[in-house]
């Protein structure tokens, strides 16, 4: 399969391919696919490591959580374009754990 239209493949952090099909996007998480498509740079990336390292929706959200407090507190400083991310990864995986938890599919994923 060709890779030339944008919604065929995007890279997670472990590497692998995610084939997506725009017109079904519920074969994955929401925080996924946020953070597959985040657009930050390489350099807004490495402030916050643990977002892209996390390997589950509560290791995202805690993460996520964790970096807006301090930037709330001054203790961190970013970008608009960062911390616009963090808040969307929070929101997707709040959104992606009561899903879960509403269809009893709670795994803790």
């Amino acid at each position: 399969m060709a890779k030339n239209n944008k919604y065929d493949a995007f890279q997670t952090t472990s590497n692998d391919q995610i084939w997506f099909d725009p017109n079904d996007a519920r074969n994955y998480q929401r925080y996924q696919v946020t953070i597959a498509r985040s657009g930050l740079t390489d350099d807004e990336k490495a402030l916050i490591p643990r977002i892209f390292e996390a390997g589950n929706t509560y290791d995202a959200l805690n993460a996520a959580e964790s970096y807006l407090s301090q930037y709330n507190r001054q203790t961190f400083r970013c970008s608009y374009n960062t911390k616009d991310f963090l808040e969307a990864v929070a929101i997707s995986c709040e959104l992606d754990m009561k899903v879960t938890v509403k269809n009893n599919v709670w795994d803790k994923r």
